[in-house]
């Protein structure tokens, strides 16, 4: 019987990682209430009749932003209050890892401990990123929801299998959100042309072709509807100022993303020690892991100039090192690394063009720079033993780490909720024109605050 049970741990560990993953995002979710403000907008909206919902909706197509089916199925759930978002959306979670480990996984005897890696990745994000994407209602259906669906694409294309459903695929993911519609739409774009030009591979070639084309379609729906100017709202400042506030402020200079990036660092090191064939590389990759890590801990100090001036060699030393182990890893025949690097990288070019950048935005970035360290860790040359024994110490540090803000989140909706501030569901009578109009009239003023407070914040 021991050995047995040895036997199914030993293959199906990565499986028990992440069902423990699941199990603990579904007994946090049961914390979480509806307290934004765009919860309870789309919440009244869902009590609408099914005249003033599509009436609703052209306002919201044509003045709050073009994202169609994700608020669709959002106000959809938002009709039956908190509870079934409270189950859907760990599973959904859940099965995003899955398929990015799936994806990534050099091969089908590997995806164990790529699980284990994926699942570790995920704990690396701060909670300060999750409560305002994956913990927060209105959010989760924007930045979470459509990466299962461009996973299910991805792996569809590559293996040849139901390859009927990859046009829907792209033409939800395309016109998911502006972010997640372009990363995908550059992902085929830059695989079909690797495919035909470099590999010569010409399978599926229609297939790849009509995905591309129903994913720009889908893009287009986002980046050509009547709210984009309202999005997009006037730029101010220079953009050497927002380059500035955008990747430094957000990435190399925001606490919240410290474990992350030490995470893209120590893959990146990691895979390139495990790669070099002469210890004098090998020395090299672990001088260089020291000094990312003493970079990125002077720039945390309150030491004026030298801290600031420890950003940007810090901002430096990560990216040789991450774009080196990228290379690298692509020489090896191993793409997916620079694919991730170059589609989270422009993710977040494309919110130079508004003046709305909310850290939550990150989130795109942070999916596609977790599928570079990921396919690193799951293609470094490690022992079986070594590297089981490394990624259980890192899911235990980073959920160690994780669990403070966790459990101050979850403590602070509960508070929200006895005070009234957050609800469990928000129950309307029904709605007349008059009422969704108000309703719209609302909307509008909350917007105007939200842009006067986005100006405020981008000003240098």
């Amino acid at each position: 019987m021991k050995n047995k049970l040895r036997t199914v741990a030993g293959n199906h560990y990565g499986h028990f990682c992440l069902g423990l993953l699941f199990c603990f995002f579904l007994v946090y979710f049961q914390f979480l209430y509806l307290g934004f403000v765009d919860d309870l907008v789309y919440s009244t909206a869902a009590q609408a009749s099914f005249s003033d919902f599509l009436h609703f909706m052209r306002y919201h197509y044509n003045y709050a932003n073009g994202r169609t089916w994700v608020h669709v199925l959002l106000i959809a759930f938002l009709r039956f209050g908190v509870y079934p978002w409270r189950v859907f959306m760990p599973v959904c979670f859940a099965a995003s890892v899955y398929l990015i480990a799936r994806l990534v996984s050099p091969s089908a005897q590997s995806l164990q401990k790529t699980l284990v890696w994926t699942c570790a990745a995920f704990l690396c994000v701060n909670i300060g990123l999750y409560k305002d994407t994956l913990f927060w209602m209105t959010g989760s259906f924007n930045y979470i929801l459509p990466v299962p669906f461009i996973c299910l694409l991805l792996l569809s294309l590559r293996s040849g299998r139901h390859l009927w459903c990859t046009p829907i695929l792209g033409l939800l993911c395309g016109a998911s959100t502006e972010q997640y519609g372009m990363i995908t739409f550059g992902c085929l774009l830059l695989w079909l042309g690797y495919r035909e030009f470099r590999l010569k591979e010409h399978a599926h070639r229609v297939w790849f072709i009509v995905s591309v084309l129903t994913t720009l379609a889908g893009v287009l729906t986002l980046v050509l509807s009547p709210s984009v100017r309202a999005r997009t709202y006037a730029r101010t400042g220079t953009l050497a100022g927002r380059i500035s506030y955008l990747f430094f402020n957000f990435w190399f200079h925001s606490g919240m993303m410290g474990v992350f990036l030490a995470l893209l660092a120590a893959a990146a090191c990691l895979y390139l020690y495990s790669a070099a064939s002469k210890r004098l590389w090998k020395a090299a990759a672990l001088l260089t892991a020291a000094g990312i890590a003493a970079l990125e801990a002077v720039s945390f100090l309150p030491l004026g100039t030298i801290s600031a001036l420890s950003v940007y060699g810090f901002a430096a030393a990560f990216l040789f090192a991450v774009f080196f182990a990228a290379a690298a890893a692509f020489r090896a025949g191993n793409g997916i690394p620079l694919l991730a690097l170059l589609l989270g990288g422009g993710a977040q070019v494309m919110m130079l063009v508004t003046d709305r950048m909310a850290e939550r935005t990150t989130m795109a970035s942070v999916f596609c720079f977790a599928v570079f360290a990921v396919s690193l860790l799951a293609h470094a040359d490690f022992s079986k033993k070594l590297l089981r024994i490394a990624a259980v110490l890192c899911v235990c540090l980073f959920a160690a780490y994780s669990a403070a803000g966790y459990v101050s989140y979850a403590a602070a909706q509960r508070a929200a909720f006895a005070a009234g501030e957050c609800v469990a569901k928000h129950d309307i009578p029904h709605q007349s024109r008059e009422d969704i109009d108000k309703l719209i009239e609302m909307c509008e003023e909350v917007r105007l605050e939200q842009v006067e407070a986005h100006l405020q914040a981008a000003k240098p």
